[in-house]
C-alpha cells in the first residue's frame, strides 16, 4: 500500500510541476525591464505557457480596457514593469516575438501599481493591441511615456478568432524595448535619426 500511495504522489507531484505557473503570472510579481535601452530578454526565456488568469484588477472602465480582457475568458497573461528615467520624455519602440501556432500576441501598457492600472494611450490610439497571426513581432512606437514613472506591461495570447480551432497554452516570447528613431527626410533620401540624440 506504501509503495501505490507513494507511486501516485510521485506523479501528482510530476503532474504539479509541468503544470506550474511562470513566477510573473501576476502583477506583483512583474518582471523588472531594466532601464537604460536597449534592452532584449532574448535567452531569458519568458514565456506564458501555463500562466493563469490575473487576481481581477482595477482598471478603469470605458474604450481604455483592452478588448480581449472580459468576463468568462481564457487569459494567460504575465506581468513586466519598467520605470523610465528622470528627466525628458520616453519615445520607445516595443517588438514582441513569438513564434507558435494558435497563439495570437496581445499585450496593454499601464502605469500607476497593481492596487489601480491606467491603460496607457494617446490621442485616439490605445497601447493595447492584438495582432495575429501566431508567428512574428508585433512592433509598436509608444510615444510620449512620462518621466520617472512606473509602467506594467502586460502580455497575453489572448482569445483566438472564431473559427480558429483550440486555444494555445502559452507560447515563450522575446521582448526587445529600442529609443523610438524618427525617420527624417532628406533631399536625397530619407534616414533615421534617434529622438534623444
Amino acid at each position: 500500500m506504501k509503495k501505490i500511495l507513494t507511486i501516485v504522489f510521485l506523479f501528482v507531484a510530476i503532474g504539479m510541476g509541468f503544470a506550474q505557473a511562470p513566477p510573473n503570472d501576476e502583477c506583483v510579481n512583474a518582471i523588472n525591464i531594466p532601464l537604460p535601452l536597449p534592452y532584449s530578454s532574448a535567452g531569458l526565456g519568458f514565456t506564458n505557457v501555463n500562466a493563469t488568469p490575473s487576481t481581477p484588477l482595477t482598471v478603469p472602465t470605458g474604450p481604455a480596457v483592452p478588448n480581449w480582457i472580459s468576463p468568462g475568458v481564457i487569459q494567460r497573461d504575465v506581468w513586466f514593469e519598467f520605470t523610465t528615467p528622470a528627466g525628458a520624455n520616453l519615445d520607445i519602440i516595443l517588438d514582441i516575438t513569438a513564434n507558435c501556432p494558435n497563439t495570437f500576441v496581445k499585450y496593454a501598457l499601464y502605469k500607476g501599481n497593481c492596487s489601480i492600472l491606467i491603460t496607457q494611450g494617446q490621442g485616439p490610439g490605445l497601447f493595447a493591441t492584438g495582432v495575429g497571426p501566431g508567428t512574428g513581432t508585433v512592433s509598436t512606437p509608444i510615444l510620449g511615456l512620462d518621466p520617472g514613472t512606473q509602467y506594467f506591461l502586460r502580455i497575453d495570447n489572448g482569445i483566438l478568432p472564431a473559427g480558429v480551432p483550440g486555444n494555445a497554452p502559452g507560447c515563450p516570447f522575446v521582448i526587445d524595448i529600442n529609443p523610438y528613431c524618427a525617420p527624417v527626410n532628406m533631399a536625397n533620401g530619407s534616414s533615421n535619426f534617434c529622438n534623444d540624440a
